[in-house]
């Protein structure tokens, strides 16, 4: 399996990259994203990669980041999502993004993306939402507020899973927040959003 590649580019076109590896030239298929990001031919540059072998063809596909992997990754075990539907989709938000739009349930947001229906937008939120979340968290740094509003809309989700209205576990979630000190995490939301539901 082929996970990295670091060699010189030899070729670019804005879905294309060839990379030079000890003579050998390695034809990577890549979203607008990734390839906005290498500009000068003859450079060495580090990508990381998905191989996949199909029935009657094999392609390797490139990734700026672990975290664009892994957003292509988790979209391509949707059903009805193949890999060009996703590197698609890959070229029009970053994969942070894509993960704030199916944790949020930002059904709107979603449907604007390229090869996405209702049903696929649905399906996304239904399927994915615990890896997206993963995935946000695993971003490294980044916006400190916005990481906590998706701890928070996380919080509210698991509430409502367990038979509590919305609005209950909205107000309960508020309610802790308040009240927490220090590092928000999940679970300490969560367990005191349950004890404000029952006051």
């Amino acid at each position: 399996m082929i996970s990295s590649l670091n060699g010189k580019l030899i070729y670019k076109n804005s879905t294309t990259l060839v990379v030079e590896c000890g003579g050998v030239g390695y034809q990577l298929s890549v979203s607008l994203n990734t390839s906005d990001k290498f500009t000068q031919i003859g450079e060495v540059i580090f990508i990381f990669t998905v191989f996949q072998m199909r029935e009657n063809e094999v392609n390797l596909y490139g990734f700026l980041s672990e975290q664009e992997r892994e957003a292509f990754r988790i979209l391509n075990s949707v059903s009805g999502i193949g890999a060009k539907t996703s590197l698609g989709i890959l070229s029009s938000v970053s994969a942070e993004t894509l993960a704030e739009y199916i944790v949020g349930e930002n059904m709107s947001a979603l449907q604007k993306l390229p090869g996405i229906g209702k049903k696929t937008a649905e399906r996304l939120c239904f399927e994915l939402k615990d890896k997206a979340f993963s995935l946000l968290g695993s971003s490294g740094g980044g916006d400190k507020e916005l990481q906590g509003n998706t701890i928070i809309n996380e919080a509210v989700s698991a509430l409502i899973s367990l038979g509590y209205s919305r609005s209950t576990a909205e107000k309960a979630v508020k309610s802790a927040q308040a009240t927490s000190t220090g590092e928000i995490k999940i679970e300490n939301i969560i367990k005191s959003a349950l004890k404000f539901t029952t006051s």
